[in-house]
């Protein structure tokens, strides 16, 4: 039995992933969204293009974080999440500032980032 009908995104699924109720899928031609699928409604979309522009660096993981918000994690080690606020893809860790509060999360067995870097 489906929850939904299929989804057509317009190009391959590059990342699913679920939280929850939500559902991010990241299209191979950088489109993104999130769905609530208790509503069902889409609470965001967005591109991931600018993260597609950092080569060499490419995108390894795509997660929806506890909040529901994208995260990204690089080939280099680097994670972006998405601010919807900002409607932009921030850098929230990399080994270049080890006193940064997500460091740790970069190094240590736990938290969110550490869990999609594996």
């Amino acid at each position: 039995r489906r929850l939904l009908p299929a989804i057509q995104l317009g190009a391959a699924p590059a990342f699913l992933a679920a939280h929850g109720w939500r559902l991010l899928a990241a299209a191979a031609d950088g489109a993104l969204w999130v769905w609530d699928l208790q509503a069902p409604a889409v609470q965001l979309r967005a591109s991931a293009a600018p993260l597609l522009a950092l080569a060499p660096a490419r995108v390894v993981g795509m997660q929806l974080s506890a909040a529901g918000l994208p995260v990204a994690v690089m080939s280099d080690g680097a994670a972006h999440a998405y601010s919807a606020g900002m409607a932009a893809w921030m850098r929230v860790a990399d080994g270049a500032f080890p006193a940064s509060p997500f460091h740790s999360l970069l190094q240590g067995p736990s938290g969110e980032l550490a869990q999609l870097q594996r």
